[in-house]
Order: C-alpha cells, then sequence, then structure tokens
C-alpha cells in the first residue's frame, strides 16, 4: 500500500457510490478538500496555462468558499479567466453565461462586474439579442461612475450604438457610432477610437453606404498603424479588402488581401487568416477562376477547423456551398448548406443561419421540389420576426417572391407586392440598393422583369425553370440541373421537351462545349 499514490490506492467503480462518499463529508470537510485541490492545481499549472482548466478551479473554489471567504474572490477570477477562454475558442452562448455570473457575483470587484457585464452585452448584441443585451448594459452602467473610467461615457455610446443598429434603428445607431469615434478622439484613445470606428464602418457597409464606410475603414487603419497594433491593422485591412471587392476594385482589393494574409500568417491567427482567404474566394469567382475560388475557400475551411471555430465554419460552408452550386455539384452543395445551417444553430449564431436555411430552401426549390421549400421557408418566417426589418428583408424577399412565382402559384402580381413592400421596408430603414439586402430586392426585381419579358415574347409559355430564371444561374448550373432531372425525372425531361423547347433551350444555352458536370459529387474539403 505505501507504493500506491493516494489517487489510485482505492477507485470507485461507480458513479453513485463515489457521490454517496462524497456526501458523508461535512460542508467544511468537503469545502478544505476543495481548497487542497485547488492549491494543488495553481502550485502544478503557471498562471499563463490556467485558462484551460478555469471552469474547474471556479468549481473547486465555490465549494470551498464555506471554509474561507477568500476562496469566492477566486471563484470569480476563474469564472472570469473561463469566460475569457470561451469567447477565444467562440463558445459564445458559454462565454455569455460564465460573464453573467462573474459580473454578478458578490465577491467580484466593481471594475471585474463592470467589464463582464459589459462584454456579456456586448457578444448578445452580436448574436442579434439586444433586448437581454440592454438588461446587461444597464446592470453594468450603474458601476460605470462608481469607477471613475473617464471613457464611461464613449463606451456606453459604442454598446448603444452597436445594439440601435442590432435592433434596426439605423439612423440613432449611426449617429451614437459617430459621437463615440469622436468623443474617443477627444479623450485620445485611439484603441477605443479604432474599435468604434470598425463599427461605424460595419454599420454603413451593412446599409449599402460603401464609399462612407470605405473611408472610416481606411481612417481605422491608419489609426491602428499609428498605435503599433499589428493585430488590428492586419483585421482591418481584411476588411478594407471586402469593401474594395464589393465596389469592383478587384486589383486594390485582392492586393489588401495579400498582404492581410500575409499578416495574419505571420502572427499566427488562423481565424483571421481564414476569414480573409474566404474573401480572396469570392475575388477568386468575380474573376472568373472558380478552381481558384474552390481553393481558396478550402484553404479558408482549413484554418478555420484548425482552431475549433464552430460559427465561422458555418459562415465558410455556406460559401463553399454556393460554389458548389455555380459549378454543378449540387448534392455537395446541398449537404455542405446543411452542415453549414448544423454549425451556425449549434453556435447560436441564429442571423447567419437564417441566411443559410434560406439557401437551403431556394436548392429544394431549384432542385423541384417545393414542399420542402415551403417548408423551410415557414420556419424562416416565424424565426426572423425578432429581427430588425433589414435583415427580414434579406431573410426572405427572395425566396418568398419566387416561390410566388413558381410553379404551380405562378402568380406575378404576388411576386411583385412582394418586391414593392420590401422596398418600402428598406427606403423607411434607410438601406440602399447595394446593401445585401438591396441586392436580395434586385435580384428578385430582375427575375420579375426576365418573367414579364418571357411572357410578353411567348405568351402562355411560363419562362420558369423550377422557380429559377435560367438567365440568372451558371452555365454549369444549369447544366446540372437538366443532368438531374434527367437521371431522377426522365418523363418530366421529355414532357418539357415536348412542350416547351424554348424553355429547355434555355437551359441548356452555352452549354454544349462544357463538361459534364456530376451533380452527385461528396462535399469537396
Amino acid at each position: 500500500m505505501d507504493a500506491l499514490s493516494g489517487e489510485n490506492a482505492y477507485l470507485f467503480r461507480h458513479a453513485v457510490t463515489r457521490e454517496a462518499a462524497y456526501q458523508l463529508h461535512l460542508p467544511t470537510g468537503r469545502g478544505r478538500l476543495h481548497g487542497m485541490a485547488l492549491d494543488i492545481i495553481e502550485s502544478l499549472v503557471p498562471p499563463q496555462d490556467r485558462a484551460r482548466f478555469a471552469l474547474e478551479l471556479a468549481d473547486h473554489a465555490r465549494a470551498a468558499s464555506v471554509v474561507d471567504d477568500c476562496f469566492a474572490l477566486k471563484e470569480s477570477e476563474y469564472l472570469a479567466l473561463a469566460a475569457r477562454e470561451d469567447e477565444r475558442t467562440w463558445r459564445l452562448h458559454s462565454a455569455i453565461e460564465l460573464y453573467r455570473r462573474a459580473g454578478r457575483h458578490p465577491a467580484s470587484p466593481p471594475q471585474r462586474k463592470y467589464h463582464c457585464l459589459y462584454r456579456a452585452a456586448g457578444l448578445l448584441t452580436d448574436l442579434g439579442q439586444p433586448q437581454q443585451a440592454q438588461e446587461l448594459l444597464d446592470s453594468a452602467e450603474v458601476l460605470g461612475p462608481v469607477l471613475g473610467d473617464p471613457l464611461f461615457a464613449t463606451r456606453a455610446r459604442l454598446s448603444r450604438g452597436r445594439m440601435a443598429f442590432v435592433s434596426g434603428r439605423h439612423e440613432q445607431a449611426l449617429e451614437l457610432l459617430r459621437d463615440a469615434v469622436q468623443s474617443a478622439e477627444r479623450a485620445g484613445d485611439a484603441a477605443l477610437r479604432r474599435e468604434a470606428m470598425s463599427s461605424l464602418a460595419s454599420a454603413l457597409d451593412h446599409l449599402g453606404r460603401l464609399d462612407e464606410a470605405l473611408a472610416v475603414a481606411t481612417e481605422a487603419i491608419e489609426v491602428a498603424r499609428a498605435q503599433g497594433a499589428t493585430a488590428e491593422v492586419n483585421r482591418d485591412t481584411g476588411n478594407l479588402a471586402a469593401l474594395l471587392a464589393r465596389l469592383g476594385r478587384l486589383d486594390e482589393a485582392e492586393d489588401c488581401m495579400n498582404r492581410a494574409i500575409a499578416g495574419h500568417r505571420a502572427s499566427g491567427h488562423l481565424r483571421f487568416e481564414g476569414i480573409v482567404s474566404g474573401n480572396m474566394s469570392l475575388v477568386k469567382e468575380i474573376r472568373g477562376d472558380p478552381a481558384a475560388a474552390l481553393t481558396w475557400q478550402c484553404r479558408a475551411l482549413a484554418c478555420i477547423r484548425r482552431i475549433g471555430d464552430r460559427a465561422t465554419e458555418g459562415y465558410m460552408l455556406g460559401n463553399l456551398a454556393d460554389l458548389h452550386r455555380k459549378q454543378g455539384r449540387l448534392e455537395a452543395a446541398l449537404a455542405a448548406t446543411v452542415h453549414g445551417g448544423e454549425r451556425l444553430r449549434e453556435s447560436g449564431m441564429r442571423n447567419a443561419e437564417l441566411v443559410l436555411r434560406r439557401n437551403l430552401a431556394l436548392a429544394w426549390l431549384s432542385l423541384g421540389m417545393r414542399d420542402r421549400a415551403e417548408s423551410v421557408a415557414a420556419s424562416i418566417e416565424t424565426d426572423v420576426r425578432d429581427f430588425d426589418p433589414v435583415f427580414r428583408v434579406r431573410a426572405t424577399v427572395r425566396l418568398n417572391g419566387l416561390l410566388a412565382l413558381a410553379e404551380p402559384r405562378r402568380d406575378l402580381a404576388l411576386a411583385r407586392n412582394i418586391l414593392e413592400q420590401a422596398e418600402v421596408t428598406l427606403r423607411q430603414a434607410g438601406a440602399n440598393e447595394t446593401s445585401e439586402a438591396g441586392a436580395e430586392t434586385n435580384g428578385l426585381r430582375r427575375t420579375i422583369a426576365y418573367c414579364e419579358a418571357g411572357l410578353k415574347a411567348h405568351p402562355g409559355q411560363w419562362p420558369l425553370f423550377f422557380g429559377f430564371s435560367p438567365q440568372f444561374m451558371s452555365s454549369l448550373e444549369r447544366l446540372a440541373l437538366w443532368r438531374r432531372l434527367e437521371t431522377l425525372h426522365p418523363d418530366q425531361a421529355r414532357q418539357l421537351e415536348a412542350t416547351q423547347p424554348a424553355l429547355v433551350a434555355a437551359m441548356l444555352q452555352d452549354t454544349q462545349d462544357l463538361p459534364v458536370p456530376d451533380w452527385r459529387d461528396p462535399v469537396h474539403e
């Protein structure tokens, strides 16, 4: 027995037996055991390596606090450390709950309470839950004056600006964010000024005010560079590149992306390297190089998977699905869309998950599965109600419009009404046609115009193929859809050839010299 360690001198063979033995100790005895365990772990693990064990350490400290109040302070310390670790690794719901516990812990010093409640409110805002964020921010703001933070009012404007934007109060949000930028500049706090400018640029981008967003983003980079904040320079350069790409300035965008990727790779920031690599994929696609686009998107996905960021992996899978669809790999696109939605749902990224769910409904519609598309569309309508009006347009307008135009409804008047209501909503919200929501209304408007022109030229011959106009599909996608129809529904294919030869000709236009795509290809990773 002397040769045995205390750990394996006796091993419990059943959890219930172990729990019963544990409960036989009085609370004070259990507290002393937990205190000893905490001391041992702290002696073995240096402070810089404790983040991975922070939640376990907090549990030991909580149990030990019945013996000595000093352990209560340690519990709040480790709860805050565990929250930061979960935020770093993108376990956002867990991070929010841990920040909330640390921020409301009786033993937490005011500074820790303020910081933790502030961070929890920020994460809830990012997840599209401004009402819950408001409650925590109100609690944090009570502490601000007590702490004597000279930048308290600036931080409050920044937080409230973000929440106003998520809530759909866009003009109020822009005013608050501009005030935060100016206030931080007057106070001489470059880091806070850059943070506020990045939020302002993102808001302007969301509303389609790209030139204004570009000016603010460029200035934010200069502020970060003057600070010597290399990580922020690389991050903002990647954001600037995405703006340049949306403005059609592809050479400048690609140059910015190459610099940002090199910077992130040198500093080991895999997440941001992955995000910019994904943006590079979009540039390659715009340039007409689908093979390079797919290569860059797979690089992006590999970076994100190495760090276990499930939320961003969901975004990346959605982009990968879009590339597969355009290149004719329909089953791969469908699989990537489903997997991406699962990642986003488990990560709590409700807005991105809704966009990907919309893409899934569009995929079902393009494959002729209207019932499935309508079922997904109904779930989106239910879940999108508590989002701001601009996002509701982005998530629903094109899908609902195409459902109105597709067989068997074929209702042009309904589609026009859906489009008109969406345009009114965007005008009232201050969003223009270059916003992401504006792009959705533009797409529906073009499809309606295509239908109207087709019906005028060929009365009685509906110019749509399963809800999508061939004019707005890639050649490979059109060819893949036709091959899938021929394979799975040969009777329908022959009927279309006999009754609507012009429609079939439009589907197969410019596809004669293309390699026949295998729409059943697995997901390429």
